[in-house]
């Protein structure tokens, strides 16, 4: 273990980060990012992307440590202009998986906590994951091999799509989708549907659909947009995607605690001054991007900026510090991962 890892523990187990943090982060807003939620023994789990999948158990730990350490505030109380309580965080969830509804959010309302869900409104009602999540998850499957996915991506690329040197397995297979994710992702889908490997299927739907969307929202749940193709909005026509978006997913906004679809987290976390330009006038009040920094906490100034958000998946949170077990980081470590991130710019 690293001089500062070290130093860090110590401080952390003294109880003085804790008290750095109360301090620091007094009047500063976080909000974490999760992606999806699965029990170790769901068969999801074994396919879906590590870099943004935690277990049930791993998400667990960080209910607790945020129980520990902030005062987990909804999004109606952002939309309703009231102060916010001494380090305030808000929980996130992007894209709009199966499991946000079937896993993590029951997590939430164990502890009397609700969530702000943003869906892509192609996803709604989807049976299979995205076509990059189906790639990377047959993978990881076994039921496609990296060597087999390179040369059949090369009937798309026109040319055997480069991989890094000595990069295998999950790396690899996720160079040849960042080469495909290069041509229209409409022409990508109909060739991986047709993949002989991703034939059938038949599992759980791996997208929520409308229904369960409503009822989650009927319960507290907020629902925001996170876009309608799911392709970041510099890469398509944003006044098209919105509209898409917007009359899939406002009606079940509506049922949700505000009634209203009025905030909107960039896909791919990508993003420049032209889509938030035409997010702002599609009426949209708040928007949340990937960036990893603190938020101020002030009424009224969440709406005049750009919402950065701590990501946690099952890689990247695992950067900082050897794993524990099931892959969790260590309590200081963890609170590293939060505590010390800049301001907003």
């Amino acid at each position: 273990m690293s001089l500062k890892r070290s130093l860090r523990a110590g401080l952390h187990g003294l109880g003085g980060y804790g008290l750095y943090h109360r301090l620091r982060n007094r009047d500063r807003l976080t909000v974490a990012m999760f992606h999806r939620v699965l029990p170790q023994a769901d068969p999801r789990f074994a396919e879906s992307d590590p870099a943004y999948t935690v277990s049930l158990a791993r998400f667990e730990d960080y209910l607790d440590f945020f129980a520990r350490h902030y005062a987990v505030v909804d999004y109606a109380d952002l939309a309703g202009r009231r102060p916010l309580p001494p380090r305030p965080l808000l929980i996130t969830f992007d894209d709009g998986w199966a499991d946000t509804v079937e896993v993590a959010l029951p997590a939430l309302r164990r502890r009397g906590w609700n969530a702000l869900v943003f869906v892509a409104g192609c996803a709604v009602g989807r049976a299979r994951p995205f076509w990059q999540e189906e790639l990377l998850g047959a993978v990881r499957g076994g039921r496609l091999t990296v060597e087999r996915l390179a040369g059949a991506a090369a009937e798309l690329l026109g040319e055997r799509p480069p991989l890094p040197p000595g990069a295998g397995g999950l790396a690899a297979a996720r160079s040849v989708v960042a080469s495909l994710e290069r041509l229209n992702w409409a022409t990508v889908e109909d060739w991986v549907l047709a993949l002989p490997e991703l034939a059938g299927g038949g599992g759980a739907p791996a997208m929520a659909d409308a229904e369960s969307l409503r009822a989650v929202a009927a319960t507290g749940t907020t629902i925001g947009a996170h876009g309608h193709s799911h392709r970041p909005l510099t890469r398509v026509a944003p006044e098209q995607e919105l509209a898409r978006a917007r009359s899939i997913l406002e009606p079940i906004a509506a049922a949700g605690p505000t009634g209203a679809l009025d905030s909107f987290s960039f896909p791919h976390g990508l993003y420049d001054a032209a889509a938030v330009a035409a997010v702002r006038r599609d009426g949209y009040r708040f928007l949340f991007t990937s960036d990893a920094h603190l938020n101020a906490a002030e009424p009224g100034t969440l709406e005049q900026g750009l919402i950065g958000r701590i990501a946690v998946g099952g890689e990247t949170a695992t950067l900082p510090a050897p794993a524990l077990p099931e892959g969790r980081l260590s309590s200081s470590e963890r609170a590293n991962w939060f505590f010390n991130r800049p301001p907003a710019p």
